[in-house]
């Protein structure tokens, strides 16, 4: 099984790189002085004393000071300049370097004064006396401007990241000396990727970077690890092909092993894998216990619509065989030194084909969307033993014969949505229909219908108000002979009578009112009052709902790249809660 998860994830890597376009190299440089500060308010570095700069491992430019705005992506080198490298050697008072335009502007250090334009770094063809744009040789006043990281050499490759070497950073007023940090600012949105579970305070560290790879190491704290370390590797090919792996936690004996890739294939075609292990392993020693997921997903587009195909496997355990089932086989549960730990031969597998259209409804502020999947699942049996997918038909003394291993189903999903509709002035108006239906091989069909309506106004640009009312009815349907097999008849010690009725039809009804109030980029906070009228009805632990809860959450930003978001809920004292347990309190970028 091993040797089929590495397979499977090097099939995916060979799609990527099959894929990517083999786009032009930016130019490299390397910037070295005395001092070296980012501006992160700017995104402007600035150099002084002993100003040195390599362009794309060739040239090198000697100066006094240095200056370069990363996302107009131009620099100037000022003061006893001197440029050598493969046959040249020149002197001058300032160069300035446009990547953009492939132009370079020189002052050479002559008896009459001129001005020099280069073709990108054709050094030797210079273009003498012509007239250059605005003053290339500015150098920007920093003097209000905030410093965020403080160095003494840096890697860049232009519009997409810079490197330190050491690198001292200041963050919430703490200055935080690292061998190494990387500022990626690319304009790539794929570089945002993350396949890191959700945590309470997570604080990345860019530790190295290159054209396509960065390396980030994570500190992070949640409720169920507490502090710990995670790893994440992203690579980025072309625009919408990438890839993220990832270790998560990488300090506890629970670690995930993570890994999603998307790869653009064609103009129509693209390929989206992801995957993931779950291992009990000490340190980095042999797993005691090791099971994956996998999905592999491929869409293919059409005139507003699209065909998508998602292959799902599950492998519960990857470990071999132990010897004790290699001597008897109907052993299904085998506790390997460690009673928390099983080792589970199942590797269940489904699979969905699934077109889906959508088109705005001419003339109307309403759109349509119809979607069609036909779904196969099969749960791999043991030789000896299965659980399979269900019993059928449902006893309470269920034989292996009753064992159902694989099922096929076919669903068929319409929604009619509208686009914000306005009914007056700052007021707007949505909703929203949807059904579907799922038929089973087996006697079985689900129905869902879900309608859902709001309204909302703006005051300004600072406050936005929302009321909602959502109904949803679903039907688990067996038919007349099996329904109540399935549901049968209880009133759960005769605590709760309405449930006699319920035999597999829900209604669900919420009305809610939210405002949300945001004076800044930096602050936010919003509260929603929300009603919930079940059939069935909630019980306190174990199904539904409360009643009415009242969610309030506020989020600000503490540092340039850090934003706190506190959140918490009140239940009115539905079975004795109140307020949540506790605050949800998450540090963001």
């Amino acid at each position: 099984m091993k040797r089929r998860v590495i397979t499977f994830i090097a099939a995916i890597c060979s799609t990527i790189l099959a894929s990517q376009q083999h786009a032009a190299a930016a130019e490299h440089m390397t910037v070295s002085a005395d001092s070296l500060k980012f501006y992160g308010d700017r995104f402007l570095l600035e150099g002084d004393g002993n100003v040195s700069v390599t362009l794309d491992r060739k040239y090198t430019i000697h100066g006094n000071a240095f200056s370069m705005d990363l996302r107009l992506n131009r620099f100037v080198v000022g003061g006893d300049v001197t440029v050598t490298g493969e046959g040249v050697d020149l002197h001058g008072a300032g160069i300035a370097d446009f990547f953009d335009t492939h132009r370079m502007y020189f002052i050479p250090v002559l008896s009459q004064p001129d001005r020099w334009t280069y073709d990108g770094t054709d050094f030797a063809h210079p273009s003498k006396g012509l007239e250059m744009p605005g003053d290339p040789f500015y150098f920007p006043d920093v003097s209000t401007s905030r410093v965020t990281v403080i160095s003494h050499r840096a890697e860049i490759e232009p519009l997409t990241y810079v490197e330190f070497f050491p690198a001292k950073i200041w963050a919430s007023g703490i200055l935080t000396p690292l061998p190494s940090y990387v500022l990626n600012f690319s304009g790539n949105p794929d570089w945002k990727q993350n396949s890191l579970a959700g945590a309470i305070v997570d604080i990345p560290w860019d530790f190295a970077g290159s054209p396509r790879f960065l390396s980030t190491l994570h500190l992070r704290y949640d409720q169920t690890n507490h502090a710990y370390a995670s790893f994440e590797e992203h690579y980025v090919a072309s625009p919408g092909t990438w890839a993220v792996i990832s270790l998560n936690p990488a300090t506890q004996v629970n670690k995930q092993y993570n890994f999603i890739s998307n790869a653009v294939i064609s103009s129509h075609l693209q390929a989206y894998a992801f995957a993931q292990a779950f291992a009990y392993q000490p340190g980095f020693s042999t797993p005691l216990s090791l099971s994956s997921f996998a999905r592999l997903q491929l869409t293919y587009g059409l005139p507003s619509s699209f065909f998508q195909v998602q292959l799902n496997q599950n492998w519960d355990s990857l470990l071999p065989m132990p010897p004790a089932n290699q001597q008897d086989p109907t052993l299904l549960y085998y506790w390997w030194g460690n009673p928390s730990h099983p080792w589970v031969p199942m590797h269940p597998f489904n699979g969905l084909i699934t077109w889906q259209g959508d088109t705005p409804l001419r003339h109307l502020p309403l759109s349509f969307r119809l979607r069609g999947t036909y779904g196969w699942a099969h749960d791999n049996s043991y030789v000896y033993y299965s659980y399979g997918l269900q019993f059928f038909p449902p006893s309470a003394s269920p034989s292996f014969s009753d064992v159902v291993n694989t099922i096929s189903y076919t669903t068929v999903d319409a929604l009619v949505y509208s686009h914000a509709i306005r009914v007056a002035k700052n007021y707007y108006f949505t909703f929203s229909e949807e059904g579907s239906r799922q038929t089973y091989s087996l006697p079985h069909r689900t129905d869902q219908v879900q309608s859902t309506a709001t309204i909302s106004r703006t005051y300004g640009t600072k406050l936005a108000t929302f009321a909602g009312y959502q109904v949803t009815n679903i039907a688990d349907d067996y038919g007349p002979s099996l329904q109540r097999l399935y549901y049968p008849e209880t009133t759960f010690g005769g605590t709760y009578p309405g449930y006699a009725a319920f035999d597999g039809f829900a209604t669900f009804r919420s009305v809610y009112g939210q405002a949300v109030y945001t004076p800044n980029p930096n602050f936010s906070l919003s509260f929603m009052l929300k009603s919930n009228n079940n059939f069935p009805a909630s019980m306190p632990g174990i199904f539904g709902t409360p009643p009415t809860q009242l969610f309030g959450d506020v989020r600000f930003r503490i540092s340039p790249h850090a934003m706190v978001d506190v959140a918490r809920t009140y239940s009115f004292n539905f079975g004795g809660l109140t307020w949540g347990p506790s605050f949800t309190v998450q540090v963001l970028p």
